[in-house]
């Protein structure tokens, strides 16, 4: 993401037949493969937050679960993913609202047959800290007798299905024609989209293939590598609080689960990551799939319009896409008209760009069959580059705080002195978009370190020495 620009932009959706056009211009203008004109889309996911307090990890090294995913994705700059069934406290909506990680709908179905007004009741349950809709469930104990059932509002859904290692094929990262690996699944129709596998399952080749995390983490690493080289969408799947006794030997998951996170990161190095959680990396999906043509129209030096046509190409209700879909610029396709420049509006779009390229997000309007993009000089400008080198600790008067030129969010972890590397403690957030944060005052017995993340979900982590 080094040297991007993000701007803004005003989307006014029109019918093509009322944009005030002077003239029309071929374009080379065309829909990116990932969202902002990345090379793939990695998440890490899980099934059901625990917070420590709950009673169902309370107990044991379970408790530091899900503090512990949250530090290590911020670490290595890796998004998350939880399908959930019920919010199980207030720690939930904190760590959907500090944006590290998305949720959606765990129906129960190990336990309970599926009705569909308890697929809603958990839509509403989980919507309301999410601030969206959910538009993606997991399958309970991987029962897929229901899948003919689920609303059209269900765009896709993950089985408990995984290409395990050992086995000479590829994971399963389809994400478009042309684009990852789809081995010898139909993603021609939505059916399969809501019988997609994970893409691995990293705790559960460790206890089944009686492997150390390393091999299994290699796997996962080749595996990604492959994603980035194909454009795919690749999830490795694994519980937070995976606890099994594998051998008559306790295989802690909180033990195991870093060289998850490394080997994700590995695999993406030198190449640029969607930072999508699942809902939104299912609904750029469709939304890509449904642009038809795009025209430009130069309306004068100081404003360009940009017409999208689009359709809906599967039996689903498109209306609940709340993912924009990027549209890829070449720098020389925009003649005189200077993208740069584009002026602020109320309805945020961002602009991104590297070396060739201009990434424009438009959130189309799927009640017409056409969405128009008025592009308006102006002087607004967000300059976006790489967090890990920005993320700094300053000291002034015995007092420390954490700086980064780039407006973050912020969270504070911490852990007692000698003991085990995941006994990590989360213990303070700051949802607003800062360059400044000031942590409490620290104790003594503890090493503490700080996660930044930007509004691009770009994350760092920092150690601040008590």
């Amino acid at each position: 993401m080094k040297g991007f620009i993000i701007l803004l932009v005003m989307v006014v959706n029109l019918m093509v037949c009322c944009a005030p056009a002077t003239s029309e211009m071929n374009t080379s203008i065309e829909v990116s493969a990932h969202y902002n004109g990345a090379d793939a889309t990695v998440i890490q996911v899980t099934d059901q937050y625990f917070p420590s307090y709950h009673f169902y990890v309370r107990d044991d090294t379970r408790k530091f679960s899900s503090a512990w995913a949250e530090f290590l994705a911020f670490k290595y700059n890796i998004p998350l993913h939880v399908f959930e069934q019920n919010v199980k406290g207030s720690m939930f909506k904190a760590f959907l609202q500090t944006g590290r990680g998305g949720a959606s709908v765990y129906y129960p179905s190990c336990s309970v047959p599926y009705r569909k007004s308890k697929l809603d009741s958990i839509i509403a349950e989980i919507g309301e800290v999410y601030g969206r809709t959910p538009t993606t469930l997991s399958y309970g104990c991987g029962k897929l007798n229901y899948t003919d059932s689920l609303p059209t509002y269900i765009l896709g859904a993950r089985t408990s299905n995984a290409i395990p290692i050992g086995i000479e094929v590829n994971a399963i990262t389809w994400y478009g024609n042309g684009l990852g690996v789809a081995y010898q699944l139909d993603f021609s129709q939505r059916q399969q989209i809501l019988k997609y596998p994970a893409g691995g399952r990293f705790y559960t080749d460790i206890i089944q293939k009686n492997i150390e995390a390393e091999e299994a983490a290699n796997f996962v690493k080749e595996q990604v590598s492959i994603a980035v080289n194909t454009n795919g969408f690749y999830t490795n799947f694994m519980h937070w609080h995976d606890y099994a006794i594998d051998n008559d030997k306790r295989v802690e998951g909180v033990a195991v689960m870093e060289p998850l996170f490394k080997a994700m990161e590995m695999g993406l190095k030198g190449s640029r990551n969607s930072y999508l959680d699942y809902n939104e990396a299912i609904e750029y999906l469709y939304a890509k799939e449904a642009v038809d043509t795009i025209k430009k129209i130069e309306v004068s030096h100081k404003q360009l319009k940009l017409v999208v046509q689009h359709s809906n190409k599967r039996d689903a209700d498109y209306t609940v896409i709340k993912t924009p879909v990027t549209l890829k610029i070449p720098k020389d396709a925009l003649g005189k008209y200077d993208i740069m420049d584009t002026k602020q509006n109320d309805t945020i779009i961002s602009i991104f760009q590297d070396k060739n390229n201009f990434y424009l997000n438009v959130l189309l309007n799927y009640d017409r069959d056409s969405t128009t993009v008025s592009l308006i000089n102006g002087e607004d400008r967000y300059i976006i580059d790489n967090l890990e080198k920005k993320l700094k600790i300053r000291e002034q008067n015995f007092s420390k705080s954490i700086t980064t030129n780039i407006p973050s969010k912020f969270v504070l972890f911490r852990r007692k002195q000698g003991v085990k590397i995941y006994e990590i403690e989360l213990i303070d957030r700051r949802l607003n978009f800062s360059e400044k944060y000031k942590p409490p005052n620290f104790q003594e017995g503890y090493d503490y370190f700080c996660g930044a993340i930007t509004r691009t979900r770009q994350s760092a982590l920092i150690h601040i020495k008590n």
